[in-house]
C-alpha cells in the first residue's frame, strides 16, 4: 500500500512541477522546489524533495497551445497496409522526402532527420536528447520532425514536402490541439511549418506513416542515424533549431516512468521476501497475480470461483476442511488412504481413475 501511495504522491508532484508560467501555482511550486524549510515544511516542500523533482528542469504543459479554429493544415495519412504504404513511398514524387527516426538505448534517446531530394541525400541532421531517465521515445520522433522541417524552412519554390514518420502517435498529436506532455516540441514544429508556408505559398505537406525496418532506403539510413543519436552524435549548433541548441526539459512522462519502474522494482523485492510469497508461488508467479486476474476475467464468475479454490487448496475436501476443524478426518473419503488434497482428487485416487482419464485426454 505505501508504494501505491508513493506513486499517486509522485503523480501529484509532477503535475504540479509542470504548471506553466501564469498559473497560480507556479511561483509558490518553484520556491518550495528551491529550497527546504527546516521549521514547519509544507506538503509541497515534503513532496519536491521527497523525490527530488526540479520543476525548472521539467517541461511545461500548456493548457491552451492554439485557438479552437486553428489547423496546421497538412495532410496525414497512416495506411493499415504496409505494403501499400512502401508502394506510396516508391513513387512518391515530391520536392522534399523527409524521413524521420528516434530510438532509446542504454545510452540515452537520439533523433535523426534524413532529406532527400529528388532522389538524392542531401542532409542529415542528428540530436542527442540525453538519458532515457529524462526522455521518451515519442519525444524523438516529434524532435525528428521539427529537425526535418528545420532544415528545409528557409527553403524557395517549394511545392511538396512528405514526411515520413514511423512513428503513429506522433502523427496524430502533430495536428490536434490537445494539452499534454512534449507537446511544445510540437509546437516547434508547427512554428517551422508556418515558416515554410510562409515562403511558399502553394505548398503541399504530408505526414505519412511509414513502416520501419522494411527496407525502405530513407528510413534504414535515419534508423542507423538516429541510433549514433542516442549514443552521443549531434549534428553542429547552427544545424539545430535554437530551442534544441541547449538541453531540452525532462519530460513528465520519462520522469513518471522512470519513477514507477523503480516502484515495480521495489514491489518484486517486497513480494519475494513476504511471507505470502512462499504460500502463493503456485497460485500466481508475478508481482501482484496480473496474469492469474487477466485469466479468470475471461470466464464467468462461478469458474473463476471454483478455479480459485482449486487453486488454493480451500475447497471443500477433507483435507481443508479438517484444517479449519469441519470435518474429523483429513482422509479420502473414497480410498480412505492419504488426505484428501485437490492432488490426491484429480491425479493420484484410484477411486476416481474414470474421471481422471477423461480429464487428461481433454487437456490433450
Amino acid at each position: 500500500m505505501h508504494l501505491a501511495v508513493d506513486k499517486w504522491r509522485h503523480n501529484a508532484a509532477l503535475g504540479l512541477a509542470v504548471t506553466p508560467k501564469g498559473h497560480p501555482l507556479y511561483d509558490m511550486v518553484r520556491r518550495t522546489a528551491r529550497r527546504y524549510v527546516q521549521k514547519h515544511p509544507s506538503p509541497l516542500h515534503e513532496l519536491f524533495h521527497t523525490y527530488n523533482i526540479k520543476p525548472d528542469k521539467m517541461e511545461k504543459v500548456v493548457p491552451i497551445r492554439h485557438p479552437s479554429s486553428w489547423n496546421l493544415g497538412i495532410k496525414t495519412t497512416i495506411l493499415n497496409d504496409k505494403n501499400t504504404t512502401i508502394e506510396q513511398c516508391r513513387r512518391d514524387r515530391a520536392d522534399y522526402q523527409l524521413y524521420t527516426d528516434g530510438s532509446l538505448t542504454k545510452d540515452g534517446v537520439g533523433a535523426a532527420a534524413v532529406i532527400y531530394k529528388k532522389g538524392k541525400c542531401i542532409a542529415l541532421t542528428q540530436l542527442h536528447l540525453g538519458p532515457a531517465a529524462e526522455h521518451t521515445v515519442y519525444e524523438a520522433e516529434c524532435t525528428t520532425m521539427v529537425l526535418g522541417a528545420f532544415t528545409i524552412r528557409n527553403r524557395q519554390h517549394v511545392k511538396s514536402v512528405t514526411i515520413n514518420v514511423d512513428n503513429q502517435a506522433a502523427i496524430l498529436a502533430s495536428t490536434d490541439n490537445k494539452p499534454g506532455p512534449g507537446k511544445y516540441i510540437l509546437d516547434i514544429f508547427h512554428e517551422q511549418i508556418s515558416a515554410l508556408k510562409h515562403r511558399n505559398d502553394d505548398i503541399k505537406l504530408k505526414i505519412r506513416w511509414t513502416p520501419g525496418h522494411v527496407g525502405i532506403k530513407g528510413n534504414e539510413e535515419a534508423d542507423v542515424a538516429a541510433k549514433a543519436a542516442s549514443t552521443g552524435a549531434c549534428s553542429a549548433r547552427k544545424a539545430l533549431p535554437r530551442q534544441f541548441r541547449k538541453p531540452l526539459p525532462i519530460s513528465k512522462s520519462a520522469a513518471k516512468q522512470h519513477f514507477n519502474a523503480k516502484l515495480q522494482e521495489a514491489a518484486r523485492e517486497a513480494w519475494h521476501i513476504s511471507p505470502q510469497a512462499n504460500k502463493l508461488k503456485d497460485i500466481v508467479s508475478d508481482v501482484g497475480g496480473k496474469k492469474y486476474r487477466k485469466a479468470i476475467a475471461k470466464v464467468d464468475r462461478r469458474t473463476a470461483s471454483l478455479w480459485t479454490q482449486l487453486k488454493t487448496g480451500h475447497i471443500g475436501l477433507n483435507a481443508h476442511l479438517h484444517r479449519i476443524k469441519i470435518s474429523k478426518t483429513a482422509a479420502c473419503t473414497a480410498c480412505k488412504q492419504y488426505n484428501e488434497t485437490v492432488d490426491h482428487v484429480l491425479r493420484h485416487c484410484w477411486a476416481y481413475d474414470e474421471p481422471q482419464l477423461q480429464l487428461r485426454q481433454h487437456i490433450r
